[in-house]
């Protein structure tokens, strides 16, 4: 990947931690506009990509309801999800853990932390993603 390529640009952007939550908020309901609900029959991959996003407007927006049923349906698509894309399935699974961190539901954020450290594919995920 260069260094001044567009890519690395867009990644360093992303993995920014002072984020624009406006234009955060502008770009996903532009896409919004674009996908009005994402069909049922739709890759896990950008079934998984889509309650992501889902899921961090809702919280940004401090919706518990909109929380919750994000949460609810991920929980549904995760045994395909774990298979079709683990490092986007961890990705996921440590923004709840936040998400559950940030309600001081301490148990739920060590039982999901604790089960991807218990996982036997946890060695293979990237050093970023073990926390190092």
């Amino acid at each position: 990947m260069k260094k001044n390529g567009v890519k690395f640009q867009r990644e360093s952007r992303y993995q920014s931690k002072s984020r624009n939550l406006n234009e955060l908020r502008r770009l996903f309901l532009f896409l919004k506009d674009c996908i009005k609900n994402m069909p049922d029959d739709a890759p896990v991959r950008m079934r998984l990509r889509w309650m992501l996003l889902t899921f961090q407007d809702a919280n940004h927006d401090g919706d518990p309801g909109r929380v919750q049923k994000t949460l609810n349906d991920y929980f549904l698509l995760r045994e395909a999800a774990l298979e079709g894309d683990r490092e986007l399935t961890a990705y996921t699974d440590l923004n709840m853990a936040v998400h559950f961190a940030d309600r001081f539901e301490f148990a739920e954020t060590e039982a999901t932390v604790r089960q991807w450290t218990s996982n036997p594919l946890f060695p293979a995920l990237t050093s970023r993603q073990r926390g190092r």
